[in-house]
C-alpha cells in the first residue's frame, strides 16, 4: 500500500527528532501542522523541540493542544512544565509536573525538573522530598549527593554538610560522583578537588557531543573581534560589574559583539548594553551547532565566557569552538576544567602562582584586581535606619552574601561578635535560611530579633541602604565577589580572611586593590578580633571609612580606565599568539 506523503513526512520527522537534528524535524513538524493543526505527536514534538532550544514560551501553545486532546499522558504535562520552567514561570511548572507525577509517580525525568522547580523559588524542604524519591528510584546516581549537598547549603543545614562532606571528596575526585561545580565550591576550598569536580561535571554535561571541527584560516582583520557570551546581560551583578567596560573598549582596535543566550527581562540594563555593545547578537533557542556557526562566519577573534559553570551556561558552544581563543572571565571563579578553555584572567592575589597546576586554563595575570569596577554606580543618600529595621544608635554588623555561603564556623564568630557588643544586629539578606539562621542563633544564646533580614531589592536602592552598615562581614570558604565590591564602593569596610581557592581570595583581591590589604586578616581568629576591635574602637572604623571614601578617587580597584588598558592588552597578546599559530601560554599583564 503507497505512503502518503505526509505519512512520509511524520516518519523522516520521527527519525530526525530521534536523532537529534531537531531542525530539520522542526520544519518538518511545522509542515505538518500546516495541513493538520491538531496532529497530537507534531505538536508535541515541536512543543519539545522549542523548549529543548530555550524557546519555552513559543513551546507552550503546542503543547497546550496537546494537554487538551490527552490529558491522560504524563509526558505532555512534563514538557509544558519543562516549558514554562524555561520562560520563567517555575509556580506553573511546578503545577504541571506534580500532573505528570500524578499520572506517572517513576517519572524520574519529571521529578528532576519539579526539584529544580522548587529550588527557584527557595522551597527547598520540598526539594529534599523529591530527592528522597529520585534516591530510591535512581539508587547511587553519580548526581544525586551533589543535588543534596546543594539544599543543605540553601537551608544552612550545616550538619548535612559535614555528612556528606567526606563521600563527597572521595567521589568527586574519583569522578564517581557528578556535582556541579557552582555548588562544589560554597562549601570546598581544595583547588585540587575542585578541579576535578570541574573535569567531571563537563565532560559529564557534554557527552556525546561531536568534537569541534577545524577552524579554517582567518583573515587578519583591522580589529581584534571580541564576542563576550553571557546569559545574564539583564539586572544582573554580572552586567553591573562588566558595563563600564564595554563602554570603554577602544573601538580603533577592537570590534566588541554581545552575544546574548539568556532572557531578555525588559530591564535597563539590557537595554544600556544593547546600545553599548558594537553588535548584539541574541542566540537564545538558537542550538550550539548553529551558534557556532553564526560565530564563525562573523569570524570572531577571541570569545570571552562570563559564565563557565554557572546557571544558564551555554558550554556547548565553546565545546564546539566558537572562536580560535576562548577565554573564562568573571562569571565563574574557578577553572572549568575544560581544555577548550584557554585563559583565564586572575590576578596574583586569587590565583597564587603555585595553583596554576590545578587549572585547565593558562592564567592571565592582570596587575591588580581581575575583577572590572566602573566609577559609575550610584551613590544615592540612604533612608533613615529605622526604615529599614535597624537600631538608630546601635552597631550594624552586615553580610549580603548568599545563604550558601553561610558556613558554621562563621556564623558561630558572627554571634559572638553580636554578644560581645551589646545593642549590635546582624543585618542579612532575605534569602533561603532565614528560619535556620535565627534557630541557630537562638541555640547561642543570641535573641533571632538581632539578626534583621533585607528584602531583595534593586541595585541601585540596595547600594543607598548599604551605607548604613558599620561594617561588613564575609564569608568563608567562598567570599563575597560583587558583594564586597558593593559595600566597598559605598564606603563600608570589609574584613575577610583569604582562603585556598581562588573562590575564598576575590575579598582580598578587592581590598589589595581598594588599598585597604590590613582587612584581609590571616586567620578566622584574626578575622573575629579585627572585627570586635573595630566594633569597639569607633575612632578607628571611621577612620578607616575615610581612608576608603579617599581612595575611591585614586585606588586601582576603581581606575576604570587603567584596567581596561590592562585586560586590552591582555587580549591582544592573545590575539597576536593566536594569529602567529602559537599555542596559549599564560602571561602576566
Amino acid at each position: 500500500m503507497p505512503v502518503s506523503d505526509e505519512e512520509a513526512d511524520a516518519a523522516l520527522a520521527e527519525a530526525h527528532f530521534q536523532s537529534g537534528r531537531w531542525s530539520e524535524a522542526a520544519a518538518l513538524y511545522g509542515r505538518l501542522l500546516d495541513s493538520s493543526p491538531g496532529d497530537f505527536t507534531a505538536n508535541l514534538r515541536l512543543g519539545t523541540i522549542l523548549c529543548s532550544v530555550g524557546r519555552g514560551d513559543e513551546a507552550i501553545p503546542y503543547l497546550d493542544r496537546c494537554a487538551g486532546q490527552r490529558p491522560d499522558v504524563a509526558e505532555v504535562f512534563y514538557q509544558r512544565g519543562n516549558a514554562r520552567a524555561e520562560s520563567g514561570n517555575p509556580r506553573a511548572a511546578i503545577a504541571d509536573l506534580q500532573a505528570a507525577l500524578a499520572l506517572e509517580p517513576d517519572f524520574t525525568e519529571a521529578l528532576t525538573m519539579l526539584g529544580s522547580a522548587l529550588q527557584l523559588l527557595n522551597r527547598h524542604r520540598e526539594v529534599l522530598d523529591v530527592l528522597d524519591r529520585l534516591d530510591k528510584l535512581l539508587p547511587n546516581h553519580k548526581a544525586i549527593q551533589g543535588h543534596y549537598l546543594h539544599t543543605a547549603q540553601a537551608l544552612c543545614d550545616w550538619a548535612a554538610i559535614e555528612r556528606l562532606r567526606p563521600r563527597l571528596e572521595a567521589q568527586v575526585a574519583s569522578g564517581e560522583a557528578v556535582v556541579s561545580p557552582q555548588t562544589m565550591l560554597m562549601s570546598f576550598a581544595d583547588p585540587g578537588l575542585l578541579h576535578s569536580c570541574a573535569v567531571h561535571f563537563q565532560r559529564d554535561l557534554l557527552a556525546g557531543l561531536p568534537e569541534a571541527a577545524p577552524f579554517p584560516p582567518h583573515a587578519r582583520h583591522g580589529k581584534i573581534r571580541l564576542a563576550y557570551i553571557s546569559a545574564d546581560f539583564q539586572d544582573h551583578a554580572t552586567s553591573l560589574l562588566i558595563s563600564d567596560l564595554i563602554a570603554r573598549h577602544d573601538r580603533a582596535r577592537f570590534q566588541v559583539i554581545g552575544v546574548s543566550s539568556g532572557m531578555d527581562d525588559g530591564g535597563k540594563s539590557r537595554a544600556w548594553l544593547k546600545r553599548t555593545f558594537d553588535q548584539f547578537l541574541d542566540i537564545r533557542g538558537v542550538p550550539d551547532m548553529q551558534a557556532v556557526d553564526k560565530l564563525r562566519k562573523m569570524e570572531i577573534d577571541i570569545a570571552v565566557d562570563l559564565n563557565g559553570h554557572t546557571r544558564n551556561a551555554r558550554n556547548g558552544i565553546l565545546a564546539l569552538r566558537a572562536a580560535p581563543v576562548q577565554v573564562n572571565f568573571l562569571g565563574f571563579p574557578c577553572t572549568m576544567g575544560a581544555d577548550f578553555m584557554d585563559y583565564i584572567i586572575a590576578d596574583p592575589v586569587v590565583l597564587p602562582r603555585e595553583d596554576r597546576r590545578f587549572y585547565s586554563e593558562k592564567v592571565v595575570y592582570l596587575p591588580h584586581s581581575y575583577q572590572p569596577n566602573g566609577p559609575n554606580r550610584q551613590r544615592l543618600a540612604p533612608f533613615p535606619r529605622k526604615s529599614y529595621g535597624l537600631p538608630e544608635q546601635g552597631f550594624v554588623f552586615c553580610s549580603f552574601n548568599s545563604h550558601f555561603k553561610i558556613t558554621e564556623a562563621v556564623f558561630d564568630i558572627w554571634m559572638r561578635l553580636l554578644a560581645h557588643v551589646p545593642g549590635s544586629v546582624l543585618w542579612l539578606l532575605r534569602d533561603s535560611g532565614d528560619e535556620t539562621l535565627r534557630r541557630e542563633a537562638q541555640r547561642r544564646g543570641i535573641d533571632p530579633a538581632r539578626l534583621v533580614f533585607a528584602p531583595r531589592t534593586p541595585v541601585h536602592l540596595h547600594l543607598a541602604r548599604l551605607a548604613m552598615a558599620d561594617l561588613a562581614l564575609d564569608t568563608m570558604p567562598c567570599n563575597g565577589h560583587t558583594t564586597t565590591s558593593d559595600a566597598l564602593w559605598m564606603g563600608v569596610p570589609v574584613i575577610t580572611c583569604p582562603g585556598r581557592s581562588f573562590t575564598g581570595r576575590v575579598s582580598a583581591s578587592l581590598l589589595k586593590a581598594a588599598e585597604m590589604p590590613e582587612l584581609a586578616v590571616e586567620t578566622l581568629q584574626d578575622y573575629a578580633a579585627c572585627a570586635l576591635e573595630l566594633a569597639r574602637e569607633r575612632s578607628r572604623l571611621e577612620a578607616l571609612r575615610r581612608r576608603l571614601d579617599a581612595n575611591r578617587s585614586s585606588a586601582p580597584l576603581w581606575d576604570a580606565q587603567r584596567y581596561c588598558d590592562d585586560i586590552e592588552k591582555a587580549f591582544t597578546v592573545m590575539a597576536e599568539k593566536s594569529r602567529g599559530g602559537h599555542a596559549p601560554e599564560g602571561f602576566d599583564v
